[in-house]
């Protein structure tokens, strides 16, 4: 079971600013869907040695679920697998499979006249070098192979950090993999709600949360200028799939009931606290 999940999100074009890190929301969306909420989100260089000592230092929280974002192509920055290797104390060697996962890759690049050559360069090559024992997984959409590695306790997956490669890999791979560590199904729904204020919705969400297990609700806050109704990003987790919608049908009644007495009340307010009617 899943007890602690980290992201690690190496880029020094993120440091700098010049590239926005979007990688890591979307991952800790993902991951809430699948009833695994992130603790820590951490940002760092492209450097081998800091690499490994953010790895060993969500070893030592008992991380049990570490992803990581970047560093896995062909470049000289490209660090992580090095990283990876180095925190677990060995050293990368040329993984077969991934480098048969390489040499398909180029080939069908060369096949659509993206590239010049299929040929395997050096840095081509670099691409596979992973820590023994190392698996590395399919990237439909890039070059690099993904990485799943076990150090002790803490399972790593290591991802490529654009975005579309990253989103196809965690759909298409990581999700099976997921699954195998949760023991709930978790659904998700967004509603339109009629507050649109999210100060006076936020009480309403939280005696919700507080009177039901198993139910996350958080507010999408929308600009008032765009006078759109707000949205309401409900979450439940159960252990069938039967108990889940049934835990779905009652937060979103819970949701609309909690509104509509609102609403209610408000109205009483406005129209000063008693009923008005028209002289006849």
């Amino acid at each position: 079971m899943i007890r602690r999940v980290e992201l690690l999100i190496i880029g020094n074009e993120i440091l700098a600013g010049n590239t926005l890190d979007t990688n890591s929301q979307w991952l800790a969306q993902q991951l809430l869907e699948r009833d695994l909420r992130v603790n820590q989100i951490l940002v760092i260089e492209d450097d081998e040695e800091l690499i490994a000592q953010a790895i060993k230092g969500s070893m030592q929280r008992q991380t049990t679920l570490l992803i990581t974002s970047g560093g896995l192509g062909p470049t000289f920055d490209d660090q992580t697998a090095k990283g990876l290797a180095l925190a677990a104390g060995k050293k990368p060697l040329l993984n077969p499979q991934a480098l048969k996962m390489i040499k398909m890759r180029y080939k069908r690049l060369k096949e659509q006249g993206l590239v010049k050559t299929s040929r395997m360069t050096p840095h081509r090559k670099k691409m596979a070098l992973l820590p023994p024992g190392a698996e590395p997984l399919p990237n439909s959409v890039g070059t690099a192979p993904a990485i799943k590695f076990q150090i002790n306790s803490t399972i790593v997956f290591c991802l490529p950090g654009v975005p579309a490669e990253l989103k196809a890999i965690f759909s298409e791979v990581l999700t099976p993999h997921l699954a195998t560590l949760t023991d709930q199904t978790v659904l998700q729904e967004i509603i339109q709600v009629s507050i649109p204020d999210e100060s006076t919705l936020a009480p309403l969400i939280d005696k919700i949360m507080d009177n039901s297990n198993g139910i996350y609700l958080k507010s999408l806050p929308t600009p008032y200028q765009t006078r759109r109704p707000p949205r309401v990003v409900i979450t439940v987790s159960a252990p069938t799939k039967t108990e889940a919608e049934l835990l779905m049908q009652q937060a979103i009644k819970d949701l609309q009931q909690s509104i509509t007495a609102h609403n209610k009340r408000s109205h009483w307010k406005r129209m000063g606290g008693k009923n008005k009617t028209s002289d006849s």
